[in-house]
């Protein structure tokens, strides 16, 4: 259960509130044309309208990182408070009773940073940070070499008993810059154009470095041997989710629980940690996991996303203060009662008998028994030709790899054509705590026969049955049925549902759903649970980016291929 807030967090909470509100008021009111606001405006930030959005934008990025508690926004919110009310106590015989009123809020805020400093203390990503302070060298390269052009172009600068000096010329290009805005109120700079580059270039480089210096830090221990080994047996003790054998997968970072034997396999996007399924340990340490591994993203101020997880430990989620929200359905079958007789499976026992008919067999290959180049050869060709009909590139982290370079426990089923040529293939994996098998990876070529994969799917199941395991699954149909069951909709909801919906040339959600419909499984609902308790644009970006690493751009590029290839067809 979330425990309430404290009562200096609140405080905190409430000067970072003040400072958010006034900098989203500098920005709005800069843009409205009214001699009153302007003034109170100055009252607040005093410098003209250009500097006053620059600064209320700067302001705004900060306030987002001082409430996560991060240690450079912390430092930049001083910084700039400090120097602002130092701004304002030098003219305090200008101010009114607003501008009064301002400096001892603005000093409050202040204090109150001051003496909570020690709470602002999660650190920032030390590689980030020495990008945000290259671009920081450069903002002060800029100023100083237009306060060198402004020297050097100055009538009087060889004459020393007449000419300006230096740092004079220093403390113009910073007013320019941080203060008016107006690149042509200084009166000494002969080049308004390049005046203008460096203001501009100046707060660029300002922004992208406050960027990358509040990049949080996430403390990752590296996987060695030992380390690999303990969570592969964890995964064959404890694994109940689908997708937990890809714990074991290259492109996961793995945490193990400090006060009980469990782990965590993750990936980070930003400041997003996103989680593969469910944490792994025994159900009674599932709780104290959980929130062991919360607690680690908090500190470290990022935000968290669990992908694909089942309702078997879905209460657990809620009562730690996560959101949830169905993503859609698993195919799951349970072996002891497959069949292939009935109308609910006719179309693929249709499938399976065209297959026959056309030469195809199927076949298991057992590398760790006996390798088979071959065979390995047969398997990439159909990779390879299976990824060259893709509109986008291949999808990772909730999908795992062939691995033919270290099979571990994985069963590979391939099926040949009437002329011996390898077709398809599906490669499993464990779950259900070794007694039940998820269809991981499934390719067949373009011209394979009809059927192939109902084929693999049906003899696979069939040895699984034979051999006493007691279920298969197919995997999760993304998005699928979101709202059956559910009481109320919430808006992501709704949202997924739309993608469901419009945007089956970027990814197949209807295709693959009518693909496992047809085998007649049972359906278990598959949920994201995430914190905070909201689903923001960064988490589903988060969501989108870990499994397709070239991002929104390829799904784009794969929206525009399908409905090409959509028209083409007539469809």
């Amino acid at each position: 259960m979330s425990s309430a807030v404290p009562l200096k967090q609140k405080i905190q909470n409430l000067a970072i509130g003040i400072t958010f509100v006034l900098a989203a008021f500098i920005l709005v009111i800069s843009f409205i044309p009214n001699d009153a606001l302007e003034v109170i405006a100055r009252n607040v930030i005093d410098s003209r309208k250009l500097v006053q959005r620059v600064l209320a934008v700067v302001l705004l990025l900060t306030v987002y990182n001082l409430y996560k508690r991060k240690r450079v926004a912390w430092v930049i919110a001083i910084l700039l408070i400090a120097l602002n009310l130092s701004s304002h106590l030098a003219r305090i015989h200008q101010n009114g009773s607003f501008g009064m009123a301002f400096i001892l809020c603005e000093a409050m805020v202040l204090l109150i940073f001051l003496v909570t400093a020690r709470d602002f203390n999660r650190p920032s990503d030390k590689h980030a940070l020495k990008i945000g302070l290259i671009f920081a060298a450069m903002a002060v390269y800029a100023i100083i070499l237009s306060a060198a052009s402004i020297y050097f172009d100055d009538a009087n600068v060889f004459d020393p008993s007449g000419g300006i000096h230096f740092g004079e010329c220093v403390v113009q290009t910073l007013q320019t810059v941080f203060v008016s805005g107006d690149l042509h109120q200084s009166g000494v700079a002969g080049h308004p154009a390049f005046e203008t580059f460096v203001f501009w270039f100046s707060w660029i480089c300002i922004i992208v470095a406050i960027g990358f210096g509040v990049k949080p830090f996430l403390s990752k221990s590296a996987t060695n041997a030992a380390s690999f080994d303990h969570a592969r047996e964890l995964v064959k003790k404890y694994g109940q989710n689908p997708l937990s054998y890809l714990t074991l997968e290259d492109d996961k970072t793995l945490y193990f629980g400090q006060k009980v034997d469990g782990v965590v396999a993750y990936g980070t996007v930003d400041d997003v940690v996103v989680v593969n399924g469910d944490p792994i340990c025994a159900d009674a340490d599932f709780p104290a996991l959980l929130k062991e591994f919360k607690a680690f993203c908090e500190n470290s101020a990022h935000s968290l996303v669990f992908m694909g997880i089942t309702d078997y430990y879905l209460e657990a989620y809620k009562n730690m203060g996560l959101g949830t929200v169905k993503c859609g359905e698993e195919a799951r079958f349970d072996l002891t009662e497959f069949t292939m007789k009935g109308g609910k499976i006719a179309k693929v026992r249709a499938n399976v008998n065209k297959a026959t008919k056309s030469g195809v067999r199927v076949f298991e290959y057992r590398p760790l028994e006996k390798r088979d180049q071959a065979i390995e050869d047969g398997i990439d060709a159909v990779s390879q030709d299976w990824l060259g009909g893709k509109n986008s590139g291949e999808l990772a982290f909730t999908l795992g790899g062939i691995g033919l370079d270290n099979p571990m426990d994985r069963r590979y089923f391939y099926a040949t054509d009437a002329d011996g040529k390898i077709v398809g293939f599906i490669v499993f994996v464990p779950f259900a705590k070794m007694d039940g098998y998820l269809a991981d990876v499934t390719r067949r070529t373009k011209d394979a026969p009809a059927g192939v994969n109902e084929m693999i799917m049906v003899e696979a199941f069939q040895k699984f049955k034979d051999e006493g395991i007691h279920y298969a699954t197919m995997g999760l149909a993304p998005l699928a049925n979101l709202s059956e069951g559910e009481e109320a909709e919430s808006t992501t909801t709704r949202l997924l549902e739309y993608i469901y919906e419009n945007l089956n040339e970027v990814y197949g959600f209807k295709n693959l759903y009518r693909a496992k419909v047809k085998y007649n499984p049972f359906w278990v609902p598959g949920y994201f649970a995430y914190m905070p308790k909201i689903m923001t644009p960064k988490m589903a970006y988060a969501i989108v980016k870990i499994q397709n690493p070239q991002g929104m751009i390829d799904y784009a590029k794969a929206f525009v291929v399908g409905k090409v290839k959509k028209e083409k067809s007539g469809e």
